[in-house]
C-alpha cells in the first residue's frame, strides 16, 4: 500500500509513505492483492506469493537512502506485535513454570530417596560397628582358647571305655573324678 503526497518531478524524486512493498514475477489478480490488503500492512503476515518476490520489502530497507527517511512502523502494526511477543512470552513462562514444576518433583524424590539412603547407611554402619566388635571379641576368645590347647597334653591311647563304667554312668564328669 501506498500514499503519495507529491508529484514526480524531472529528478524522479518522491516524497510519501510506502510499506510493505514487494516486486513479484508475475501479476497478482484483484482477489491476491484484496487477500494481501485485508491481511493489512503490519509485517508478519503470512506471504502464499513469497517464492515469486523478485524484490522482497526488508531487501529494500536494507537499501542506501538519501534525503530526510524516517523509519515507522505503524501505530496498529506495534500494538500487534507487541501482542504477539506477549503471547510468545506467557508461552515461554508456561512452559517454563511446567519445566519448573516437574523439576521440583523430581528433586523432592531424589530427596526423599536421598534421606531414605541415608537413614539406610546410618542403620548399617551401626551394625557394621556391631558386628566387627562381636568379631572381635570372638578372635579373642579363638586366641585364648588356642592358646589353652596348646597347653593341653593328648594322649593317643585313651581309653574310652572308662566312661562306661557305672561311676561315670549319669554323672558330671569333672577333673576332681579324675
Amino acid at each position: 500500500s501506498s500514499g503519495i503526497n507529491a508529484e514526480y518531478g524531472s529528478g524522479n524524486q518522491y516524497g510519501g509513505e510506502v510499506t510493505g512493498l514487494n516486486v513479484y514475477a508475475k501479476e497478482l489478480t484483484a482477489g491476491e492483492v484484496a487477500a494481501m490488503h485485508a491481511a493489512g500492512m503490519c509485517p508478519g503476515q503470512e506471504d502464499e506469493h513469497k517464492e515469486t518476490k523478485l524484490i522482497t520489502w526488508e531487501e529494500i530497507l536494507q537499501q542506501t537512502r538519501s534525503g530526510t527517511v524516517t523509519e515507522f512502523i505503524p501505530a496498529l502494526c506495534t500494538v500487534q506485535l507487541l501482542r504477539e511477543e506477549l503471547n510468545q512470552t506467557k508461552q515461554e513462562l508456561n512452559t517454563t513454570k511446567f519445566t519448573l514444576s516437574d523439576t521440583m518433583e523430581e528433586l523432592q524424590s531424589i530427596s526423599t530417596k536421598l534421606n531414605t539412603t541415608e537413614f539406610t547407611l546410618s542403620d548399617t554402619m551401626e551394625e557394621l560397628r556391631s558386628i566387627t566388635t562381636k568379631l572381635n571379641t570372638t578372635e579373642e576368645k579363638l586366641l585364648v582358647t588356642e592358646g589353652k590347647l596348646k597347653n593341653c597334653t593328648t594322649t593317643t591311647d585313651w581309653d574310652w571305655s572308662l566312661f562306661t563304667q557305672a561311676r561315670y554312668i549319669n554323672q558330671t564328669i569333672s577333673a576332681e573324678m579324675a
